[in-house]
């Protein structure tokens, strides 16, 4: 699993990626609600805001960061929550959550 890894205090690069079923398929986000999800290594959530489909019909999402989610450094696992227009919601990835490092600024 590769690690996205950005600088306490940064707020970019956007973490981009596409989410897949089991299958390895993309999944069509088409009018679905995305949910970013990150905790620490404790399980004490760090964040949950809104992420954005930027080519939905092929899985593609994107979140923006804010000062505040990179404010501390450390080690945190992440994961997007789908909400369809059925109110039914499904997690990815589907196996293991994606690995974000906050590395320690200079100040």
């Amino acid at each position: 699993m590769e690690t996205f890894t950005i600088k306490q205090g940064d707020t970019f690069p956007t973490l981009v990626a596409t989410l897949k079923d089991p299958s390895g398929q993309p999944v069509n986000l088409s009018n679905s609600t995305i949910t970013f999800k990150m905790v620490d290594v404790t399980g004490v959530v760090k964040v949950s805001a809104p992420a954005t489909g930027i080519d939905p019909s092929n899985g593609r999402v994107s979140y923006s960061w804010s000062t505040q989610d990179t404010e501390d450094f450390g080690d945190y696992k992440a994961v997007f929550e789908v909400t369809n227009q059925q109110n039914k919601k499904e997690t990815y990835p589907n196996t293991q959550p994606l690995a974000v490092m906050i590395v320690k600024g200079l100040v």
